[in-house]
């Protein structure tokens, strides 16, 4: 009996690339979202900051220059924070596409590995079938062979 071959070996390879290739994307956009997250936590630091440096100026005159200093300061900081929290939600998107993606190329491994493995238990079975067959045919001829050898040697 010829070897096992399953014909769609190469696609199951190409499959799995893609599936590693989702799960590299994936990974990557976790890191992004990570990034993205830190940046909006380093900015409400800054602003935290900031607000607490007001608090402890109230009550004290401040120089006119330096008030419209701050007030633009927590401008940015604001506008930045803004920015950053919209880039943490692409990337969360981001994130979900990708997790969908690397589900998608795992659904299609896992359905080509299990027709693989059908395919291969159906092969072995007919494999052990036909060598079963084969030992059957020998034994039979060995047996036919005994009883034409008993049956020369007996003259009637």
């Amino acid at each position: 009996m010829k070897r096992f071959q399953f014909r769609l070996e190469r696609l199951l390879r190409l499959k799995e690339q893609r599936k590693r290739q989702a799960e590299l994307a994936q990974a990557q956009a976790r890191q992004a979202l990570d990034r993205a997250r830190a940046e909006v936590a380093s900015l409400l630091g800054q602003l935290a900051a900031a607000a607490e440096e007001c608090a402890r100026r109230v009550g004290r005159p401040l120089p006119a220059g330096e008030w419209l200093l701050r007030q633009d300061h927590v401008g940015r900081l604001r506008a930045a924070l803004d920015a950053a929290e919209e880039g943490v939600r692409q990337a969360e998107r981001n994130l979900a596409e990708a997790d969908a993606r690397r589900a998608r190329a795992a659904l299609e491994v896992e359905a080509l590995t299990r027709l693989r493995q059908r395919q291969w238990e159906a092969w072995r079975r007919d494999a052990d079938r036909a060598e079963q067959g084969q030992a059957d045919e020998l034994g039979m001829r060995r047996w036919q062979a005994g009883a034409e050898a008993l049956a020369g040697g007996q003259s009637p």
